[in-house]
């Protein structure tokens, strides 16, 4: 967690150290003067810029993805809680056995009722955030694969 936030969902510290330009301009210095014959290489090392970029993007992706999940899980265990008190208080006032056992029944049923429902939000968040991140690493990879080709079909 980040010493500037108090929000236990704040992950931006495990990205700080991560310099993108730093890690281009070292690829830059090391392959730079590269030449390869009927080989484009500074459009693979463009390419390589471009598939970096995507890799952070989806990473920022699921890590915002992450936090949604986890302030929703704190959200429902709130709700959760509040429910539980509610369904205690209710409880305390029902004095016939048949009546509390019929109240207890109902209230086992909310309960199992509501959490399939979390779950199954939850299951659909975490589906939807990996898929988009994976739909975007997929888009690059297939750019990437006509990049290259192109850098090498292009210099002959």
């Amino acid at each position: 967690m980040s010493a500037k936030s108090k929000n236990p969902f704040d992950f931006s510290e495990y990205f700080t150290h991560i310099d993108p330009k730093s890690v281009l301009d070292q690829w830059q210095k090391a392959f730079g003067n590269a030449s390869l014959p009927q080989v484009d290489t500074k459009a693979l090392f463009e390419t390589q810029s471009k598939n970096l970029y995507a890799l952070i993007s989806a990473n920022q992706a699921v890590m915002a993805g992450a936090r949604n999940l986890m302030q929703r899980q704190g959200e429902l265990m709130q709700e959760a809680l509040e429910e539980a008190t509610q369904a205690m208080q209710s409880m305390g006032k029902v004095s016939d056995p048949k009546e509390a056992a019929m109240k207890q029944s109902e209230l086992v049923q909310a309960a199992f009722d509501k959490a399939l429902a979390n779950s199954k939000e939850m299951s659909e968040m975490i589906a939807t955030n990996y898929q988009e991140a994976a739909d975007a690493i997929n888009q690059r990879f297939s750019e990437a694969l006509n990049e290259i080709k192109t850098a090498i079909t292009e210099k002959k």
